[in-house]
């Protein structure tokens, strides 16, 4: 007989084995499951699809230069309001029009036939292949039996595409529309994304009997070989610019200090540029720091005006550049900041003054001293006491000696 804990050690291990088995299920429809991430840059540009990359019209694009297999994909990506462009270059020593670039995107699981983000998982009636052959054939395809099954009916081409050979090399232009047609016969899933989704891609040559992708090593099979592509619209922000010490003197490293973020496609790095001759030249430094980026500008001569700027990147290509900003490095006066200096000659001037006016100052005199009233002064005498002989005033009635009555 099986005891309790033979139970509990079977039920433990169940559950575990559920949770590796559920979490392994989830896995491939996780974003992070692609090999890696590349971005598209938004632009107002609109390409001529010819078969010939011009360096003008795609400048705006967002590049991936010696890339995939053995280094020799070149890759643009830009998209607008309602269309998204690819163009490829990649070398071949070879020329044959059954040659063919393509590309296949993972979408989403959202309606019948897929939509939104990329779920990192080829699911059967859904998913999108975009195929150009070396003739300029064009053809469109969706996921079928864990492959992609290919139409090359006009009317259910949903995109628009060039191709050309220069030499030893060939180049590839797409425009493909972020929401196309599904449920074709032939055709059934095309992309419906928007510029907000991330979706598994995956770009390949076939030359022959030879497959050569981008990204090295991937397979059409194997969705967790492919790249992850974010459409990025916006530039990075740069905010809280400051700097320190604020009334920097001659002896004074300056510090400069900003936040810098890109939502979408993160910051690739800040470069702060400061100038100490009115903008004819600027000298960059690189900033470092996360979130927050800091940068040093060193000493400069005193009554010397730095300007400065700041440049922010991001992994899309965009760029953005602050208002230019200034502080004068300020003189020194006997090795002292110019207020400080008049301000202790300020001090020392009251001081001086008060001391003077102590010295000079006359004491007040000492006040009268009080005096107790004297009595009047006696009457001379008129007479004399008949008695006593004592001389005594006129109208004395007694002799104030003998006290005998004179009247």
């Amino acid at each position: 007989m099986k005891t309790p804990k033979v139970y509990a050690v079977f039920l433990v291990t169940a559950v575990f084995l559920s949770l590796v088995l559920q979490s392994s299920m989830v896995l491939p429809h996780i974003h992070g499951a692609y090999s890696g991430t590349i971005y598209s840059k938004y632009s107002t540009s609109t390409p001529v699809l010819d078969g010939t990359i011009g360096t003008v019209e795609w400048s705006d694009a967002k590049l991936y230069t010696g890339v995939g297999d053995g280094g020799i994909f070149d890759v643009y990506f830009m998209h607008g309001q309602n269309y998204f462009y690819i163009s490829v270059r990649v070398q071949d020593s070879t020329m044959a029009t059954t040659d063919r670039i393509s590309i296949f995107f993972d979408e989403g699981a959202t309606g019948t036939n897929g939509g939104g983000s990329g779920d990192g998982v080829l699911t059967e009636g859904q998913e999108d292949d975009k195929v150009i052959l070396g003739d300029g054939t064009l053809r469109d395809g969706y996921c079928h039996l864990g492959t992609f099954y290919l139409s090359s009916s006009p009317s259910e081409i949903n995109f628009e595409a060039a191709i050309a050979y220069h030499a030893t090399r060939w180049e590839a232009e797409y425009k493909i529309p972020y929401v196309g047609v599904e449920g074709l016969a032939g055709d059934m899933s095309d992309l419906t994304i928007s510029k907000n989704d991330t979706i598994g891609i995956l770009v390949r040559l076939r030359s022959g009997s030879t497959d050569l992708t981008y990204p090295a090593d991937a397979s059409e099979g194997t969705v967790t070989s492919w790249l992850a592509l974010k459409f990025d619209g916006d530039t990075p922000t740069v905010s809280n610019v400051n700097y320190d010490p604020t009334q920097p003197g001659p002896n004074d490293a300056i510090t400069v200090t900003a936040t810098v973020a890109d939502a979408t496609s993160g910051v690739k790095d800040a470069i702060l540029m400061y100038s100490i001759n009115s903008g004819a030249s600027w000298i960059s430094i690189p900033m470092t720091g996360t979130g927050v980026y800091s940068a040093t500008i060193p000493k400069q001569a005193e009554g010397t005006t730095i300007q400065f700027k700041i440049l922010a990147r991001d992994n899309a290509g965009f760029e953005y550049t602050t208002a230019t900003s200034s502080f004068l490095v300020k003189s020194l006066l006997f090795g002292m900041d110019p207020l400080l200096f008049y301000a202790l000659i300020a001090v020392v001037a009251v001081a001086i003054v008060g001391v003077v006016v102590m010295v000079t100052r006359k004491p007040k005199p000492p006040p009268a001293p009080a005096y107790a009233p004297q009595p009047a002064p006696a009457a001379p005498p008129t007479g004399f006491c008949p008695t006593c002989g004592t001389p005594i005033p006129t109208g004395t009635v007694f002799c104030p000696k003998c006290g005998r009555r004179i009247q």
